[in-house]
């Protein structure tokens, strides 16, 4: 199965070459660590009739990705010029919903096509640990 597994990313990686293909993630992280996020696939259509066309799209096709897509993630197809993709929305309270949030996402293989290009993402809190030291500074004589 493992096997099996990484001989399809390679499959991915090689069809994905072949095609023109685009992802975008755009996080909003509120002062509370609540937040949403936004990712974005857009795919060469003539492509994808061409992964039709030869059967190579139980795997990795749009209409999967939205099958597969688990409960409480808002999904919607569009179209940009010669694109077509996919846009996968979803709302946050915290870090740790989040990143369990993307966990479900890899969870299946085809989901985790949308974090493809997106293999670590840790978000770290600067903001509240400058607060911390600009207040211990202004304390300091």
């Amino acid at each position: 199965m493992k096997k099996s597994k990484n001989l399809l990313i390679v499959f991915l990686f090689l069809f994905f070459s072949a095609c023109e293909a685009t992802w975008t993630m755009e996080i909003e992280l509120n002062d509370d660590n609540s937040g949403d996020y936004r990712i974005a696939i857009l795919l060469d259509q003539e492509a994808q009739l061409y992964a039709v066309e030869t059967g190579q799209t139980s795997i990795g096709g749009l209409n999967a990705i939205l099958t597969a897509m688990p409960d409480g993630f808002g999904s919607t197809i569009y179209e940009d010029n010669d694109k077509l993709g996919i846009l996968i929305r979803n709302n946050f309270q915290n870090i740790e919903e989040f990143e369990n949030q993307l966990e479900i996402l890899r969870e299946n293989e085809n989901t985790e096509l949308l974090l493809l290009p997106l293999s670590i993402i840790k978000l770290h809190i600067t903001r509240l640990m400058w607060r911390e030291f600009a207040a211990s500074m202004k304390k300091q004589p």
